[in-house]
């Protein structure tokens, strides 16, 4: 049966000057983020409902906050969350979010296989041509190298995506690979 919750929360609980971090952690407006804590509302409540149905809850913490990423990718993301929306989400540095989403895709693959086609797709689909080269601007490091994983796999024959020493965050590859990467994603 279907529960529907609603949580009253007072200005003391929530005042503005949190409400404001929590809308720029989370790259919210006003119009939008009552969707958003809903999501965060429900990921949390599930959480708990693991813990008191004593389903168990991870003994380290970071299978804590990989539990929690699981739950928030079921419930809040669309797709595998950028290493800085999750160094900003959990307070870790960029070298301990990378960490994570590495640790994270080795041990939870097959049940976010599709969110991370997902996220692939929407990589190639927001690459740029710039200068004769296909850009990856701000796509997630982790995305880059499953993309080149893909590649590696089922077309070694083209060349990679590579880092560009020009900028921080972005990627880019030839005309041909992207064109390859479009065949992946039709």
């Amino acid at each position: 049966m279907p529960t529907t919750l609603t949580i009253d929360i007072t200005d003391n609980e929530f005042p503005d000057t949190d409400q404001r971090l929590v809308m720029e952690s989370l790259g919210k407006t006003q119009q939008n983020i009552q969707a958003a804590l809903t999501k965060l509302c429900k990921a949390a409540f599930i959480e708990y409902i693991h813990m008191l149905a004593g389903k168990g809850i991870p003994s380290k913490s970071q299978e804590v906050v990989q539990e929690r990423l699981m739950l928030l990718l079921d419930h809040y993301y669309d797709s595998v969350p950028t290493e800085d929306e999750l160094t900003t989400v959990f307070q870790l540095t960029l070298p301990q979010s990378k960490t994570l989403v590495k640790n994270f895709k080795s041990k939870y693959r097959t049940r976010i296989s599709a969110k991370l086609t997902a996220s692939r797709k929407a990589a190639v689909a927001a690459a740029k041509e710039i200068q004769g080269r296909w850009c990856f601007i701000g796509t997630s490091s982790v995305i880059i190298d499953e993309l080149n994983n893909q590649i590696r796999k089922q077309r070694p024959d083209v060349q990679p995506i590579v880092k560009d020493v020009d900028a921080s965050g972005k990627y880019s590859c030839d005309k041909d690979t992207h064109n390859v990467l479009l065949s992946f994603f039709p």
